[in-house]
């Protein structure tokens, strides 16, 4: 069960946050949607990418058998 939450927490609510943050900013300011879909691309995806790849915990025999 601490799984399924762990996946809730770090993953679906982040995402779902990120979208309520950018449907609110759209109505209240009229954004252009391609700058912020184009920013979403380039910056925030590979940073989450970054994030993700840096807290990975990796075993040292897996790391041992792959070397």
């Amino acid at each position: 069960m601490s799984v399924i939450l762990h996946i809730l927490y770090n993953h679906i609510i982040l995402l779902v946050l990120m979208i309520s943050i950018g449907i609110m900013l759209q109505k209240k300011y009229s954004f252009n949607v391609k700058i912020f879909a184009k920013l979403m691309f380039v910056l925030f995806i590979p940073v989450l990418i970054f994030k993700e790849i840096v807290e990975v915990e990796i075993d040292v025999q897996i790391v041992g058998k792959i070397f």
